[in-house]
């Protein structure tokens, strides 16, 4: 199943959803169903060399959980 990123219309809160078939999306935060799904590059392998380590992100993790990508969502 896929794990798709979204921001709320209402609140603006960056959140992660897995998704499964046409179900609603729902903000964590203020439980508001206008979301928009944004743009998400997937990560893509290094070839023939070990990945850089990712710095920590300095405001912390998001209450969702992982940033995606490697990019932390400042709050």
């Amino acid at each position: 199943m896929p794990i798709f990123e979204y921001r709320c219309d209402r609140c603006g809160k960056p959140f992660e959803e897995l998704v499964f078939g046409d179900a609603a999306v729902e903000c964590p935060a203020c439980q508001s169903k206008a979301v928009t799904k944004q743009f998400s590059v997937p990560a893509r392998p290094m070839a023939g060399r070990a990945a850089a380590p990712v710095p920590a992100c300095e405001s912390g993790m998001p209450s969702s959980g992982c940033c995606g990508g490697g990019a932390c969502h400042q709050r």
